[in-house]
């Protein structure tokens, strides 16, 4: 198990410029391909992985129960003062100890993993993976979103020489210890190694350069809320580019 010091991690993460702005197309992207698949169920959620705000708190669908699992005692307790302790089951601690407390018969019709499994080391991510096909529900679903290693800033970057291949890290990845990269194709390998099928798999926002300078931009007013709009529709057009990488997948059996 990969050893983080969360209070050095909360720091980085909570001034990390511009990803407040991806966070929120990251949520608003999964509601959108998720309203589709629970338009007539109200499912158990498992979101594993609540940063600054819980994906299952911004799900458009009804839920019957929101289970989370983080580590920082911080993101749980900020989500409890904003929506009350309420009949939530909040785990503080990590997705394996997680998994080992709870009871056979336990099942989550949607499982999140949202912005994680790219911070875990490959054999962690694997297994994480391979123990949601053991909480899913028979007709479950796994929604996983993680930093596309194609993104169009990457290649551009390699392109201009700033960059000197598609798998170095950039600084903001640097910052946050990121462990795994990931493209459409890997992390649907992943999945599919682990017992699953491939339901639906995309990439989403055109991010055009660091997340740095993409904050430098809308400070100055040069992106504005119509010019994010735009990169959030022109993900489209280079399906494969997009700022991150959405998944979702089905058991086999």
């Amino acid at each position: 198990m990969t050893i983080r010091d969360f209070t050095e991690y909360r720091s980085v993460y909570e001034n990390l410029p511009f990803e407040p702005t991806l966070e929120h197309f990251r949520r608003r992207r999964i509601g959108e391909k998720l309203a589709v698949e629970f338009s007539k169920v109200a499912p158990h959620v498992l979101d594993v992985g609540v940063g600054r705000d819980a994906v299952g708190r911004s799900l458009p669908f009804p839920i019957s129960s929101l289970t989370l699992v983080e580590p920082m005692s911080w993101a749980l307790d900020r989500d409890e003062e904003k929506y009350g302790p309420g009949a939530d089951v909040r785990f503080c601690g990590v997705f394996d100890d997680f998994v080992k407390t709870v009871a056979p018969t336990t099942k989550f019709d949607l499982i999140i993993f949202a912005g994680l499994l790219h911070e875990m080391t490959l054999s962690e991510s694997e297994r994480a993976i391979s123990s949601s096909a053991d909480l899913l529900s028979k007709d479950g679903l796994v929604v996983a979103v993680v930093p596309n290693r194609n993104s169009i800033h990457r290649v551009l970057g390699v392109h201009m020489g700033i960059q000197e291949s598609l798998d170095t890290k950039t600084e903001a990845e640097a910052r946050i210890n990121q462990q795994t990269g990931y493209s459409v194709s890997s992390l649907n390998q992943s999945f599919e190694s682990k017992g699953f099928r491939t339901h639906f798999s995309e990439t989403f926002f055109l991010k055009l350069s660091s997340h740095a300078q993409m904050e430098k931009f809308i400070a100055g007013g040069s992106l504005t809320e119509q010019g994010l709009e735009s990169l959030y529709d022109l993900s489209e057009v280079l399906p494969e580019h997009g700022a991150e990488v959405l998944g979702i997948y089905k058991p086999l059996s």
